[in-house]
């Protein structure tokens, strides 16, 4: 069998699980700056992302951009300083820990790998405000998208904010969201303890795929402290396959990216529902995660995009389903096998 293909997880792969924060705004001549490519093309109409701890005054007001990337200067990535498009945060839409949307007053057509800067500053500075923009926690930035960058400007020079991944999130004019490339779009992270008699005692997500391919495997991201298994499942609710990971065989036992292939591969089909999840094997907890997002339309920037929902069930029972969450398990797809489906057409 040919190596599987994994797509979407880097981002995952490098997160500590957490919300970080960014360098604070603190002065009028603050700024902070999204870098990296687009990954949709279309017309962009909003920019959402995370605020963290905030300090504000009664007038507060952010001005939120979009600008053209400076090539000439740098690293880290910067804007060129000229902005293209905008929108505004009021004080009283400034809340901490929430994540905020800027509507721009004139949209911008963007084309897949376009460079884009989204900068966030002061329209309206009090003296006393401090605002910081949320991340989500990476484990090495060594390992970060190059592409992606998370830049501060203190009124004088641009310095690299190594606080983590930029969480911000792109609305396009036809009521679909997305993100830059190695960026995810995100609210909330819930660690989550369970074991076989727990209330959900299966956590992961319901995939509707688009496309008929083969499924050599399934990848997670766990803290391994009792044996568990990762399974596939049909509509119905019969495993298809599944592959055990026993605890004492892990590297340690701390969050870590499991993959793991099926003695056998299973080819899904286009338009079919499965569901992939984390069982535990015993009454000792192991631990994933529940990413929470703002909106059901930010799916699109996550692996598998508007495929997947997060979904848990008890006991076998009824799956519960959630459009605006996700749990770190993924398809690893045989590429080579499934280029090889034969494709029935009806004409």
């Amino acid at each position: 069998m040919a190596p599987g293909i994994l797509v979407g997880c880097e981002v995952l792969l490098n997160s500590t699980m957490s919300i970080g924060s960014s360098t604070a705004l603190t002065a009028s001549t603050h700024k902070i700056c999204i870098v990296g490519t687009v990954q949709k093309s279309g017309v962009i109409s909003s920019v959402s992302f995370r605020l963290g701890a905030i300090t504000k005054g009664l007038t507060t007001e952010l001005l939120v951009s979009l600008q053209d990337v400076d090539t000439a200067n740098g690293p880290p990535g910067r804007p060129d300083g000229t902005v293209d498009q905008s929108g505004t945060i009021s004080t009283a839409n400034i809340v901490a820990n929430t994540v905020v949307t800027a509507t721009l007053g004139t949209t911008r057509s963007v084309t897949v790998g376009d460079l884009l800067a989204v900068v966030v500053e002061f329209n309206t500075f009090n003296a006393s405000d401090s605002i910081v923009v949320s991340t989500l926690g990476g484990a090495s930035q060594a390992i970060v998208n190059s592409l992606v960058g998370l830049s501060h400007y203190n009124g004088t020079a641009w310095t690299l904010s190594i606080t983590g991944i930029p969480i911000v999130s792109l609305g396009y004019s036809d009521a679909t969201a997305n993100s830059i490339h190695g960026a995810l779009p995100l609210t909330s992270i819930t660690a989550n303890s369970f074991n076989v008699d727990s209330s959900p005692d299966e956590r992961g997500i319901r995939w509707v795929p688009a496309y008929t391919q083969v499924v050599a495997g399934l990848w997670a991201m766990t803290i391994a402290s009792a044996d568990y298994a990762l399974v596939l499942y049909d509509s119905g609710g019969t495993e298809l396959a599944s592959v055990a990971v026993d605890a004492n065989t892990v590297r340690v036992s701390a969050i870590r990216p499991q993959w793991r292939y099926f003695s056998s591969p299973v080819t899904v089909t286009a338009g079919s529902t499965y569901y992939l999840t984390i069982r535990p094997a015993t009454a000792t907890n192991i631990t994933t995660y529940t990413f929470g997002l703002a909106a059901s339309a930010d799916r699109e920037a996550w692996p598998l995009g508007t495929e997947a929902d997060g979904a848990t069930r008890t006991g076998a029972g009824a799956w519960t389903i959630s459009s605006t969450s996700r749990v770190p398990i993924l398809p690893i797809i045989d590429f080579a096998a499934t280029v090889a489906v034969p494709v029935v057409r009806v004409i």
